[in-house]
């Protein structure tokens, strides 16, 4: 799915650990390396028909003793993984909670099986709003 332009995206905005690419047919998300294996997931596709809205900023806590199949480091505060907390069924990978975070809502009963997608990746506000442009093209 990912064209030789995105993957050139994710030279520029994606990290070592994990990558978010927004194209023509929707958002990719991709995890790498130990964060994938340790997520048990390698990548998540999503429609804009899906997304509900794009915001960027820290996140609330999600417990260490949350169910999730996945990590949780208590002393960094990374975690990444499917996450059920506070009601929400979550897709996360971030290092840390503090930092500014992609955060994807979702629409009910969507393709993913997630309320939300929490990511870090370097330059979020550039892709939120590269995310809402397309969306709203395709939508």
């Amino acid at each position: 799915m990912i064209s030789e332009k995105s993957l050139e995206l994710v030279r520029k905005i994606g990290t070592s650990r994990r990558a978010v690419v927004a194209d023509e047919s929707g958002v990719e998300v991709r995890l790498y390396g130990l964060t994938a294996i340790a997520a048990l997931k390698s990548h998540l596709n999503i429609s804009y028909a899906d997304i509900a809205s794009v915001s960027v900023g820290p996140i609330g806590s999600i417990s260490i003793f949350a169910p999730r199949i996945g990590y949780s480091n208590p002393f960094t505060g990374a975690r990444a993984g499917r996450f059920r907390t506070k009601g929400e069924h979550m897709f996360v990978s971030f290092d840390r909670p503090s930092h500014q975070l992609l955060t994807i809502f979702l629409v009910d009963k969507n393709s993913t099986g997630f309320d939300k997608i929490v990511v870090e990746i370097e330059r979020p506000g550039e892709l939120k709003l590269s995310i809402k442009k397309k969306a709203a093209a395709n939508g």
